[in-house]
């Protein structure tokens, strides 16, 4: 939980990352305070609602919501193509053939069924024989919800923040490349801004500018001696 959390910050706020420790610091504390109800007296009741609504349901619709959004929306051969070719991971025939078969079939199926049974055989969540009230039953709903909403809110920012379409959200960025190419962008647009006496390296670079601002990915030529 610690590790995900403070993962997710770190990718998120780039600045952070020169103050990790305290950032594992806060994030304990933190956790520690939410969760301490728990450790009081009735506090295996409030574990139980958090435990039943927060565990099951809801991460079961997120999967579900990734594995079509990944596989189906913006395509199982893209996402490969975005792998071996932009990436420069190798990936051997049988576990290519295994991946397919699973995220594009089994996985679904197997997801889509879970969900489905999870639906139809539902009961309310309790502790031995005692049964929560409508109103804190009501609360648990809330508390799955929360996280699965987080997928259509997420949509409605990067639409409005970046002024993009729908469409483009399955799209991916310019910096979707190997770390070593981003690296030589990155450094020949800083030489270009900076100001270099050779007029062909600036052309060059400013002709990288363009196509790195415009999601296009850079020709070969431009990064065949960072590879």
């Amino acid at each position: 939980m610690v590790e995900t959390v403070v993962t997710a910050l770190l990718d998120q706020f780039k600045f952070l990352r020169k103050k990790k420790v305290w950032v594992v610091v806060v994030t304990c504390t933190a956790l520690f305070l939410m969760g301490l109800t728990m450790c009081l007296e009735g506090g295996v009741y409030m574990f139980e609602l958090f435990f039943f609504y927060s565990s099951s349901l809801s991460v079961v619709i997120l999967a579900v919501v990734e594995i079509i959004a990944v596989q189906y929306v913006y395509g199982f051969k893209n996402f490969f193509r975005n792998i071996q070719e932009e990436m420069e991971i190798f990936i051997p025939k049988p576990l290519l053939a295994y991946w397919m078969a699973t995220w594009v079939v089994i996985t679904p199926i197997a997801l889509v069924l879970i969900l489905i049974f999870s639906i139809i055989y539902y009961v309310p969540a309790y502790w031995g024989s005692y049964m929560f009230p409508d109103n804190i039953q009501a609360l648990g709903w809330l508390l799955c919800m929360s996280s699965v909403a987080c997928v259509p809110l997420g949509i409605i920012y990067a639409i409005y923040k970046g002024h993009r379409s729908f469409k483009d959200l399955f799209l991916t960025s310019p910096d979707f490349c190997p770390r070593h190419v981003r690296k030589g962008i990155m450094e020949k647009a800083n030489n270009s801004v900076q100001g270099n006496s050779n007029p062909a390296f600036k052309n060059d670079n400013v002709d990288m500018d363009k196509k790195y601002a415009e999601g296009k990915e850079p020709d070969d030529q431009h990064y065949q001696s960072d590879k």
